[in-house]
């Protein structure tokens, strides 16, 4: 099967990913929170036709401050984040949804980015 590559390094191998990269989301998420506009964080997979998935981070960020994708890509990779583990889509919530423990809900956040993903469709 050929093989085709993103625009952020990942490599994607068709229907067998199992040669895929993953990406850690809580090493991800430990670097995006350093940034100083971003009080919480959380990464999930979204759907993508060619890719399989890509990574949303969602944030909550300081006093309505908007983190732009491009500025958060750049906090990343100037504190040595692998360019292929970069977030694609940055969404910025009041609040991350807890499930009924007091956990971020990654499913919820899954959910929201599947929705987001479908209005850009």
């Amino acid at each position: 099967m050929a093989q085709r590559q993103s625009d952020r390094g990942r490599s994607h191998q068709g229907p067998d990913q199992s040669r895929r990269e993953k990406i850690g989301a809580e090493e991800l998420e430990n670097l995006i929170v350093a940034h100083p506009g971003v009080i919480q964080a959380a990464v999930v997979a979204m759907p993508d036709r060619v890719l399989g998935e890509r990574v949303c981070a969602f944030l909550v960020t300081r006093d309505v401050l908007i983190v732009a994708l491009d500025q958060l890509n750049q906090f990343l990779t100037d504190r040595g984040l692998a360019r292929f583990k970069l977030p694609e889509r940055v969404e910025i919530l009041a609040e991350l949804p807890l499930t009924k423990v007091g956990k971020i809900d990654k499913n919820a956040l899954r959910d929201l980015a599947r929705a987001a993903g479908a209005r850009e469709s």
